[in-house]
């Protein structure tokens, strides 16, 4: 009886992108409308040469406001659909277009399913948001501590 030789296995596709190809630029107002509706008091698009760059907003926790920042990293986003969808180099403006669209939308769609997990109290809003929480030298507590190798300060001696 002869062997069957097994065919070698294709390498695992990857996935593609969510929201790849996202066609509107509704998530602005969807991004406003899931963040005030669940109690943010101040929302403002922040702008890099003219394009949204990230969003900041305040929502008050135990009587405080606190600040946080989402960026939307949308060269991240242009370089990872370059490599997916094997765009020509250099990148066109459609494709530059293309990641806005897709990283903001991708924002709004996390920002959305973490509202779900909000609404059936499985998390607290600041649990959510903790990574993007403002320090007061104004820069997110996951970058804070990111270059504190993620180890908590020592506490004080009394």
């Amino acid at each position: 009886m002869e062997k069957q030789r097994s065919k070698p296995k294709p390498e695992p596709k990857q996935a593609n992108l969510k929201n790849y190809r996202a066609r509107t630029d509704n998530a602005f107002d969807d991004i406003q409308h899931i963040l005030v509706s669940h109690g943010a008091k101040s929302l403002t698009f922040d702008y890099d040469q003219g394009r949204a760059a990230g969003v900041t907003f305040v929502i008050v926790v135990r009587g405080e406001r606190l600040s946080f920042h989402m960026p939307a990293r949308v060269q991240n986003v242009e370089h990872l659909l370059s490599k997916q969808q094997h765009w020509r180099q250099p990148i066109t403006e459609i494709h530059k277009q293309q990641a806005y669209r897709t990283a903001w939308a991708n924002i709004r769609d996390w920002l959305a399913a973490q509202m779900a997990l909000v609404e059936t109290e499985m998390v607290q809003m600041e649990e959510i948001f903790l990574p993007y929480l403002l320090t007061p030298t104004g820069e997110s507590l996951f970058f804070a501590m990111q270059e504190r190798q993620f180890l908590l300060p020592a506490p004080e001696k009394k």
